[in-house]
């Protein structure tokens, strides 16, 4: 009985001598990649940490490095010995060296202990992380723990403090500028109002030329290195600027880019490539387009979208690409312009649309017709004649039959009808009438933009 008290008496003083020395460290700066830095890399190598013991320790002695993700496959633990300088150590000289690795945790053993431990620091180098397991976790940490032989010693739990890795935000995003014109319907929608707040103002408030698109590619420099290919693509009509020349070539002049290289410009999108984090413009410049031109700007609402090509960290050569997308902004009318929705495209059926003009003044009508996914333009629709009736119906119908892109079978069209006119003047009566095999009619009433709420009441 006196043995067994004499030894949890030694156990007893053993804890307390533990506990008086002050608290082990692990100091390290946190490496922070971003997401495509890491993601899809080989590996990433952390900066080296360093330990400071607050104990005294004897030749064999161990400490146990725990980290929260495995390392990666090709991580080679260094065998050469880490000593702490003398300086930092109460007295004597200490060194330790790798003891092997094995379910996250790494083993180092004092090899060499001349003279008290207490205050030794030691240099931990770098340790190399699977690249995808450490964007997964968003954080990698090391812990620690020394043993004397019977248990822990000295112990450094994880936390944000010895963090390894902290996976930043994003690396790569877009900065845009949209588009706020106001089409001026009075000018045949060949201008923009001076309520463009985005407009390129050419000083006369009355014709405003231009908008200008802005976007600009940003990098944070986070450890992917951004490539010289990326690309960015701008959607929406565009089909306004195009002019057909007498041979047949097409040519949008009234759409430039600037900062991007190698401009390709569609009737539904702009194309050109980002050589850098930099900033492109896209203007949309109606004094650039022919006198004789009758075109006619959209009420439209464009999108931006980049494809980024980009190296990340230590992985096969080999590019990788990020998406990304935003909005770019929209044109609105200054006049009027109402939809009628639904209008059964069928041979039986006989559109009756008519616009009222309520003002002094009048207005030429276009209208755009968007069936199947498509959109079909309607020109020539006549004026809307102060204090009068406009039949436009019939017309829009023979457009749409002349187009071809829009089934006879089953389909319904909306067709948006635009007066450069005040659109406190205008207003539209839409209806269609069907006639059946025995010469019967029968007239169906339409929804227009006019007559539906312009917000659901959720709470009815």
């Amino acid at each position: 009985m006196n043995t067994f008290k004499k030894t949890l008496i030694g156990a007893s003083l053993l804890a307390v001598s533990a506990s008086s020395y002050a608290a082990l460290g692990i100091t390290v700066t946190a490496k922070d990649p971003s997401p495509q830095a890491v993601s899809t890399a080989d590996y990433a190598t952390s900066n080296a940490f360093v330990m400071e013991v607050a104990a005294d320790y004897a030749a064999g002695d161990t400490i146990a490095f725990t980290f929260s993700q495995d390392v990666d496959s090709t991580q080679v633990f260094s065998t050469a010995s880490v000593d702490a300088a003398a300086a930092d150590c109460a007295g004597g000289v200490s060194k330790i060296g790798f003891g092997g690795y094995n379910n996250k945790v790494a083993t180092y053993i004092f090899n060499t202990v001349d003279g008290s431990t207490v205050g030794c620091k030691f240099s931990i180098p770098a340790v190399r992380f699977d690249g995808a397991a450490i964007a997964a976790a968003d954080t990698v940490t090391v812990s620690a723990a020394t043993s004397r032989g019977f248990g822990t010693l000295e112990s450094v739990p994880a936390s944000a403090t010895t963090e390894l890795f902290d996976v930043s935000a994003a690396q790569f995003g877009l900065t845009i500028t949209k588009l706020t014109g106001e089409v001026d319907v009075e000018d045949s929608r060949q201008s923009f109002t001076d309520d463009s707040t985005n407009a390129a103002n050419d000083g006369d408030a009355l014709n405003v030329a231009s908008e200008v698109l802005t976007i600009q590619l940003t990098d944070t420099t986070k450890g992917a290195t951004l490539l010289a290919t990326s690309t960015v693509t701008v959607t929406g009509d565009m089909s306004w600027a195009k002019v057909v020349a007498a041979d047949g070539s097409i040519t949008y002049p009234g759409i430039v880019v600037g900062g991007g290289t190698a401009p390709v410009i569609t009737d539904t999108s702009v194309t050109y490539t980002e050589a850098t984090a930099s900033t492109a413009t896209v203007t949309f410049d109606t004094a650039a387009m022919p006198a004789d031109s009758t075109f006619s700007l959209p009420n439209d609402t464009y999108t931006v979208s980049a494809t980024i090509a980009y190296d990340d960290a230590h992985s096969t050569p080999a590019p990788q690409s990020v998406a990304l997308s935003g909005a770019g902004g929209a044109w609105t009318l200054n006049g009027a312009s109402i939809t009628a929705y639904g209008i059964s495209n069928s041979p039986s059926v006989t559109p009756m649309l008519w616009i009222q003009n309520g003002g002094l003044s009048d207005g030429n009508i276009t209208a755009s017709v968007y069936c199947d996914g498509k959109t079909i333009s309607v020109t020539g629709l006549g004026t809307a004649s102060p204090r009068s009736n406009t039949k436009v119906g019939e017309a829009i119908q023979a457009a749409v039959d002349a187009a071809g892109t829009c089934p006879t079978v089953n389909t319904r069209y909306d067709a948006t009808v635009t007066v450069n006119g005040p659109a406190k003047d205008i207003t539209m009566n839409a209806s269609y009438k069907v006639t059946a095999a025995d010469g019967a009619t029968d007239r169906v009433m339409l929804e227009t933009s006019d007559s539906l709420p312009a917000t659901s009441d959720a709470a009815n």
